[in-house]
């Protein structure tokens, strides 16, 4: 038996963990099920929620957080057969300036252990959201790994041309979550088309040292940024209501990430925008529930007629699904993205502050694309198909490197 041991975000905080995060984990545990279920493959996962984690997957989750998750975190790298980071962004450091530390720690500690390591489709930023002792550490560390995918082919440019890895192997697929199975969810009322809105608040990649999350809890957030958030939520509100009105669609709002320690508090952002949508549009919102699981969240977006999203992975969950997709990109990995499947002109930044969105433009874009709706699908679903099938070279890649030595019990 082999024991792999996710070291990333993958149950940071229980069913509220990051969409995208708890998205690729469950791809992932579905693609390792099989090996799991025949006894030859054990995962291993740090949980805010333990006994969610282990009620809903087929994984050892312990608690983490804390000196004793600090030292269960190393008793299990000690315990196990191959580290993996990812997948998701590992490489950036513009949100905050110990994130690249934080997420490469463990990797390097399972080293000197002797482990084997491996990253799975991984996202790299641009080369200026990687500081210089960021890009540094990514230097030392990533090049001690035994095999390294990444999602897109931004990525790899920059681990070869700017990092510099050189000794193991890179490769490009895509991210895990394109090819998450969707599962039916009861908000789905087919007879009440909708689109979907998921908005955070933005300008906060800005090499701080703190992540944001704790500079706002802080109070350490500049009155400028405040002026910024406040005209933008203007702004969307100003967008739903001219959607709704245009198409008389419904609006559901999806939140994905409401964790209680290190999240965006995406609910408390989209409350305040529905706060200023007039009252004649209010009986026709929703808010997606967060008691979905990422698989039905995909059925949700599945099912919407249009996606206008700040988070990129309701743009990657929506556009598997053949689901038109709109970004309003805060990081180059949303740009990104979008380019990948062919969409470069349905990206709108919201990436600085002083940035505003033009808004006329993005309704004439969004009726552009469902004036000719099945042009769009037909040619989303041939990038999507190609993306779908780099993806699975991720599981592949990896246990060609998890199989060497792998014995049944």
């Amino acid at each position: 038996m082999k024991r792999i041991f996710f070291a990333n975000h993958s149950q940071f905080e229980g069913k509220y963990t990051n969409l995208g995060d708890w998205a690729i984990f469950e791809q992932m545990e579905n693609l390792f099920l099989p090996e799991i279920q025949n006894g030859n493959i054990e995962i291993i996962v740090p949980s805010a929620d333990v006994k969610y984690t282990t009620d809903n997957y087929q994984v050892i989750a312990f608690k983490r957080g804390g000196i004793r998750g600090v030292i269960n975190t190393l008793k299990w790298i000690a315990k196990s057969d191959v580290i993996l980071i990812g997948g998701g962004e590992v490489v950036q450091d513009r949100s905050s300036l110990v994130y690249i530390s934080y997420l490469l720690i463990r990797p390097m500690i399972a080293k000197i252990l002797h482990k084997k390591l491996f990253a799975y489709a991984i996202g790299v930023g641009e080369e200026e959201e990687i500081s210089f002792l960021g890009k540094i550490q990514s230097k030392i560390v990533l090049n001690m790994f035994d095999a390294i995918t990444v999602r897109d082919e931004k990525s790899y440019r920059v681990l070869h041309e700017y990092i510099h890895i050189t000794k193991p192997k890179i490769y490009i697929t895509a991210d895990p979550a394109l090819n998450l199975i969707s599962k039916p969810s009861l908000e789905v009322n087919m007879d009440k088309p909708y689109f979907v809105m998921s908005i955070r608040s933005v300008y906060h990649r800005n090499g701080n040292l703190l992540p944001f999350s704790i500079r706002k809890k802080l109070g350490l957030v500049s009155k400028t940024y405040n002026l910024e958030i406040d005209k933008f939520k203007n702004d969307i509100a100003y967008l739903a209501e001219n959607l709704i009105d245009k198409y008389n669609f419904r609006l559901k709002f999806l939140n994905t990430y409401t964790g209680k320690q290190m999240s965006a508090s995406d609910d408390k952002f989209t409350a305040d925008i529905i706060s200023r949508i007039s009252s004649k549009y209010q009986s026709k919102i929703d808010i997606v529930s967060a008691e979905n699981t990422p698989s039905e969240t995909k059925y949700i977006l599945g099912k919407a007629q249009f996606i206008i999203s700040v988070p990129l992975h309701p743009l990657i969950l929506g556009a598997s699904e053949n689901v038109p997709v709109f970004s309003l990109a805060y990081a180059s990995k949303n740009k990104c993205f979008m380019k990948q499947i062919g969409r470069d002109e349905n990206i709108y930044s919201v990436e600085k502050i002083g940035e505003r969105l033009d808004i006329e433009k993005i309704i004439f874009d969004i009726n552009e694309v469902m004036s000719n709706i099945e042009d769009y699908k037909i040619e989303l679903s041939k990038v999507i198909k190609e993306n779908k099938e780099k993806e699975l070279n991720n599981y592949k890649l990896f246990m060609e490197i998890v199989s060497t030595g792998v014995q049944k019990c």
